[in-house]
């Protein structure tokens, strides 16, 4: 049996008859992906361990077998367990807003790098019109704007487990093909 958190595993198991006390278990775990082993440790004869210092939605090879005076057994039966989703690590990237005229812009990103999960929803916020957009999509428009206002926008992603980091850059362009670097913060940006 495997009991999992978003960054840790924890196993159980029933020892094997032997004919010899069992004096340690071997609990060993590897990437599924790839193979490549993580780690694996020796403990006194015991049913359960809890494996921590795991990546979030990560699915993992874990093996365990039993060791008697006479030496170590073969491997019980290894189970493929994953991780629990975490909340997004950093923010959507590549984000890119495209000012079509003062009162429309479109917004793109692509999701983050580390997304810890299925990504199951991007908030998009902006004020001062305290605007919100929430969308399975990687892309939006935000209508109804002000002209010759100064606009603080934040794009979230988030998992089953909430929302990460709101987006920090943006490449907006203007109508006429002009493009800007701007960062947000408190102070917004404007075109």
């Amino acid at each position: 049996m495997v009991e999992d958190e978003s960054d840790s595993l924890s196993i159980t198991w029933t020892q094997p008859d032997t004919r010899c006390d069992i004096t340690n278990n071997t609990i060993s775990w590897s990437l599924s992906s790839t193979g490549d082993l993580v780690d694996s440790v020796t403990v006194n004869a015991s049913e359960g361990y809890t494996i921590t210092g795991l990546e979030p939605w990560t699915t993992y090879l874990v093996c365990v077998s039993a060791s008697t005076l006479g030496g170590e057994g073969p491997e019980g039966s290894c189970v493929n367990e994953t991780t629990e989703e975490d909340v997004p690590d950093g923010p959507p990237e590549n984000l890119i807003v495209t000012v079509i005229m003062a009162e429309f812009m479109t917004v793109q990103w692509d999701p983050p790098a580390i997304p810890n999960g299925v990504i199951t929803t991007y908030s998009v916020i902006w004020s001062p019109d305290n605007g919100t957009l929430d969308t399975s999509n990687t892309t939006c428009n935000i209508t109804d704007l002000s002209p010759c206002t100064e606009y603080t926008l934040t794009i979230s992603a988030a998992t089953s487990k909430g929302f990460g980091p709101p987006g920090e850059i943006l490449d907006i362009t203007d109508p006429k093909g002009k493009k800007y670097m701007v960062a947000i913060s408190d102070h917004g940006f404007g075109w």
